[in-house]
């Protein structure tokens, strides 16, 4: 089977049409218009979640909430038709200070019934028991115009935390704190759930990747396993300072596995180690060594969706809003393809995606002057389903 090669970048300051475009093998990436969430083009998070029903919920900051002009806020607009119209300007405040939530929505099915939350904040140090973290999360209901705070608890027993001295006091830095805010969580059977996670532990020179599992539907975590950890770059020949390995992204594939794709430097500035993938074959107890992506992807923020159809899905940015696309589990991915380019236009790297249909995502990201804008997508996979009838048994 030909391995497609494709990829989608958006550099966008305000409304599109729809584009498309479509290989000869039959991969159509059909590229809807883009909506405006939010104000601010300069974002340090904007996230996306959906509800078991299908409800989806887009979170940007704004300066602009009424009694709190000026200062940074994380609102969000709710969309019931899989974002054809949202909610007014703003729904609702999230129940923050002064600084944008950090954390993508986590769609779950958590006794006693489908839930969705969102982690508000990161992880905080527990003074007891040692190395336990906590954090907020806002559970919402099905139609996500409502939520409750309640708190999770995590344990990561080598996890690395400094204490300083602040004024004669004692305090924590979050630098080396175990850090959970990409939220790419994987249910495995029944209350089963794992949620990636990156931070240094006890001899670490440089960042690792690891699980956490919840046994009880994503109240309690503890360690589970590594993903990738290594102190020297594991591919020197490519550009870039290696860091480590940092923002994980995980994903349940059709075929049981488990597939990370792990970013692996910490600076702004190119040029960008790439990307970096790994797997799991055990329900992510163990994992082969992280190897660059095929081709190398060069860029942050990755974010992994598997669609209905078997493609997977990465989105990342820095710079520009990009998705690439694999038909082989992650093994290889596509090469660049510009559907969409306006000249002067600047996409933030902290972006999210995530699946509003069988084979339709959702991406979002700040866009220069253009505000928080979302982008509907859709992956059609015609001609591979039709080779797959080809070869199926009893076939002619």
């Amino acid at each position: 089977m030909k391995i497609l090669k494709v990829m989608v970048l958006f550099l966008l300051m305000g409304p599109m049409v729809s584009s498309a475009w479509a290989e000869p093998d039959g991969l159509k990436v059909t590229v809807g218009p883009s909506l405006q969430m939010g104000d601010l083009g300069k974002v340090n998070r904007a996230d996306l979640l959906v509800s078991p029903t299908g409800a989806i919920a887009a979170f940007v900051p704004t300066r602009r909430w009424p009694g709190r002009e000026g200062k940074l806020w994380m609102a969000y607009r709710v969309s019931a038709d899989g974002g054809k119209t949202w909610t007014g300007q703003f729904e609702a405040p999230m129940p923050v200070t002064a600084s944008p939530l950090v954390g993508s929505g986590l769609a779950v099915s958590a006794p006693p019934r489908s839930t969705a939350f969102k982690l508000i904040g990161r992880w905080e140090h527990m003074t007891r028991p040692v190395n336990w973290f906590s954090a907020r999360v806002a559970q919402f209901g099905d139609d996500l115009m409502q939520y409750k705070v309640e708190w999770l608890q995590a344990s990561v027993a080598e996890a690395v935390v400094v204490v300083k001295e602040a004024g004669g006091q004692a305090h924590r830095t979050e630098k080396v704190m175990p850090f959970f805010e990409r939220g790419q969580m994987v249910q495995l059977e029944g209350s089963e759930f794992l949620l990636a996670a990156h931070g240094k532990f006890k001899g670490d020179s440089k960042w690792r990747a690891f699980l956490i599992r919840s046994l009880d539907g994503g109240r309690i975590w503890k360690y589970f396993s590594t993903i990738g950890s290594e102190a020297e770059a594991p591919a020197p020949q490519l550009p870039g300072e290696f860091s480590g390995y940092r923002d994980p992204t995980i994903a349940l594939l059709p075929n049981g596995e488990i597939l990370a794709v792990l970013r692996a430097h910490d600076s702004d500035k190119l040029p960008y180690q790439p990307l970096y993938v790994s797997r799991s074959t055990d329900k992510g107890k163990s994992w082969t060594k992280p190897q660059p992506t095929d081709p190398p992807l060069y860029s942050t923020s990755p974010t992994l969706v598997v669609l209905d159809n078997g493609v997977v899905a990465c989105a990342y940015g820095r710079p520009g809003l990009n998705i690439a696309f694999s038909v082989d589990n992650g093994r290889t991915w596509s090469r660049d393809k510009k559907l969409t380019k306006v000249s002067g236009a600047k996409v933030t790297g902290q972006i999210d995606m995530v699946k509003v249909g069988p084979n339709k995502l959702m991406a979002i990201a700040g866009v220069g002057p253009g505000g928080t804008r979302v982008f509907p997508v859709t992956v059609e996979l015609r001609a591979i389903q039709a080779e797959a009838r080809d070869v199926s048994p009893g076939s002619p």
